[in-house]
């Protein structure tokens, strides 16, 4: 994946015809049928093609995540751990003053080792509820980032480093199923943004919001990051429809001529309407 800039954005007001319409676990999108679809057949060809050709009766595989060349972020392993810790389970105050506090033992445990082997200094104090609360001064590093709601310097991490921030949040807000890791989070622009670094790190990744989950009536956002950046469509029952549309469309311009695309949380990967795709999925850009 690189970046890249839209070069023009082609609306049609209204477009009267067939569409495609596809709803999976990972994947949703409804596109007109001469969209230009992009992924792999069934031997592992890469292909290109309308989606009056690519959606008809045949077991398709796309694309939900691609990779960067990219340094990393100029931290260490353990400071991207202690950033995390802080944005999920932890407060600041006084300033610099960083404070975890915990009733699970198993956190406690991990917060406990990982402060000291970075050699910073903390008190363990005991609270009326049960609970262990350890005050610690926070690395300049990480204080200059914003922690609620994370800092868009995360982008910058590569995907050696996105496995440290995923394991830390299997650890804090979340929990692994299977090949997944699930992040939770109350704060929307949280989720959004890991989001974005799961895709742009090899991971598939799908947001899921919903009001009132059993434990707290205010909206909540759930990330299911998945380690496969592919997904098979087009077998079973899992098959695009088409249907009949009439209605706003639109397609972007750019100069790599494909582009990933997000549409109810789910994250694929799509062509432009409006040019021609290279023929090498070797020098694909993105």
């Amino acid at each position: 994946i690189e970046p890249d800039s839209i070069k023009s954005l082609v609306i049609n007001d209204r477009y009267i015809g067939d569409a495609w319409d596809f709803k999976g676990k990972s994947i949703d999108y409804l596109v007109t049928a001469d969209h230009c679809m992009v992924g792999f057949d069934r031997t592992g060809q890469y292909i290109e093609l309308p989606a009056s050709e690519f959606c008809v009766n045949k077991r398709r595989v796309m694309m939900c995540a691609g990779t960067r060349s990219v340094p990393g972020l100029n931290w260490t392993d353990d400071e991207i751990r202690l950033y995390i810790w802080l944005a999920a389970d932890g407060t600041i105050a006084n300033t610099n003053l960083g404070r975890l506090r915990f009733k699970k033992q198993r956190k406690l445990e991990v917060s406990r080792a990982l402060l000291t082997k970075m050699r910073i200094s903390f008190s363990d104090n005991k609270q009326k509820d049960g609970s262990t609360c350890l005050n610690f001064t926070v690395p300049a590093k990480i204080m200059a980032c914003q922690i609620k709601g994370l800092d868009r310097i995360l982008l910058e991490v590569n995907q050696k480093q996105f496995e440290i921030v995923l394991d830390t949040y299997e650890i804090t807000d979340g929990h692994r199923t299977g090949d997944s890791v699930l992040i939770y989070s109350a704060k929307e622009r949280e989720i959004d943004l890991l989001q974005e670094v799961a895709v742009l790190s090899g991971y598939r990744a799908t947001k899921y919001s919903r009001q009132g989950t059993g434990f707290s009536p205010a909206r909540q956002h759930q990330l299911t990051v998945t380690k496969s950046p592919r997904v098979t469509i087009g077998a079973g029952v899992n098959k695009p429809v088409k249907v009949p549309f009439d209605g706003l469309t639109w397609c972007i311009t750019n100069r790599n001529e494909n582009f990933l695309c997000r549409r109810g949380g789910k994250v694929h990967l799509t062509g432009n309407s409006h040019g021609s795709m290279p023929d090498d999925p070797n020098s694909l850009s993105i």
